[in-house]
């Protein structure tokens, strides 16, 4: 059985109830209550990366930061997505996804996702579905980031 979601607000000495159906309305409500995601047995955000070296490699650089400020678990979690797999990823809400991609946002509403330009030049072009992601990432430019490597 699923449930509904309603939002209760105060306005005007007079209560308000919205119905809140989309991913990201829940998370809005979770976020209005205090909850953040390691409450709901989450990172507070995932870093996307192309490649599993990647994923051994970034994590005690990202510690270096902020010597014992980033805790890998509770503050981030490293995700590696494979280059060819990220024609089939997005990074915008499962509502707003076409039926042939994966929504990133499903996973967590908070990223981060390096990409390989694989440019051979500096003025070299990224290719569409690089350009697609990173596009939808900064249209959710208040939970997520988009790095794009030199090379």
């Amino acid at each position: 059985m699923l449930g509904t979601i309603f939002h209760v607000t105060r306005f005007d000495g007079r209560s308000q109830v919205r119905h809140a159906g989309a991913a990201r309305e829940w998370a809005a409500n979770c976020a209005d209550l205090g909850y953040r995601p390691p409450d709901l047995v989450q990172s507070n955000a995932i870093v996307w990366v192309e490649a599993p070296w990647d994923r051994v490699y970034l994590p005690p650089r990202i510690k270096r930061l902020e010597p014992g400020c980033f805790v890998e678990g509770t503050h981030f979690s490293v995700m590696f997505y494979g280059s060819s797999l990220l024609n089939k990823l997005s990074p915008l809400d499962a509502e707003e996804v076409v039926d042939e991609f994966i929504s990133l946002r499903n996973l967590n509403r908070y990223m981060a996702i390096i990409i390989d330009s694989d440019r051979r030049t500096e003025r070299g072009r990224l290719n569409r579905t690089k350009r697609r992601v990173i596009e939808g990432v900064a249209a959710g430019a208040a939970t997520g980031v988009a790095w794009v490597t030199a090379r």
